[in-house]
C-alpha cells in the first residue's frame, strides 16, 4: 500500500494546479486595472432582472455577460470568437469575474450560451443596456 506522498505517486496527480488569477496575473495590465476599477454591482442592478434565476435557462453570471460584451466591442471580434479568445485568455477571463482559470472547453452553461442567446437581442434592448456602462463609470 502506497501512501499518497510516496516517492512513486507525486501528489495531487491528475488534478491541475489551481492558483488564484489575481496572485499570477500582471496587476499593470490594462484589462486588470480596468476590471478592478468598474463598479460591477451597477451592471448587476440594472441586468439582474433580464439574467435572474428562474427565467430560462440556469443564470449566467450579469458580469460575465457584461464582461464578454465589453471584449467583443472592444476588440471588434464575433461572437465565436470573443468565447474561444476567452478560453485562452486568463485576463480576459479575471475582467470576466473569473476567480481560477476556465476551463479548457466549453460546457453548456459556460460562454457559449452568451454568444447564442444574449447577444441575438435587438438592438433597442441594447441601447438600453449600454446607459448602465455609463453608470458604472460613474457618468450617470
Amino acid at each position: 500500500m502506497q501512501h499518497k506522498n510516496s516517492p512513486n505517486q507525486p501528489p495531487n496527480q491528475g488534478e491541475p494546479i489551481k492558483a488564484r488569477l489575481d496572485q499570477i496575473l500582471n496587476m499593470a495590465h490594462p484589462l486588470f486595472k480596468l476590471a478592478n476599477s468598474i463598479n460591477w454591482s451597477v451592471f448587476e442592478q440594472e441586468f439582474g432582472l433580464e439574467y435572474g434565476e428562474g427565467i430560462g435557462r440556469p443564470a449566467l453570471s450579469t458580469r460575465l455577460v457584461v464582461g464578454l460584451h465589453y471584449l467583443k466591442y472592444l476588440y471588434e471580434v464575433s461572437d465565436e470568437s470573443v468565447v474561444e479568445r476567452f478560453i485562452e485568455n486568463p485576463y480576459w477571463q479575471y475582467f470576466c469575474g473569473f476567480e481560477f482559470r476556465a476551463r479548457s472547453t466549453v460546457s453548456s452553461n459556460e460562454p457559449s450560451e452568451v454568444a447564442q442567446e444574449s447577444w441575438s437581442r435587438e438592438d433597442g434592448e441594447t441601447a438600453q443596456r449600454d446607459s448602465g456602462c455609463s453608470k458604472a463609470r460613474g457618468n450617470a
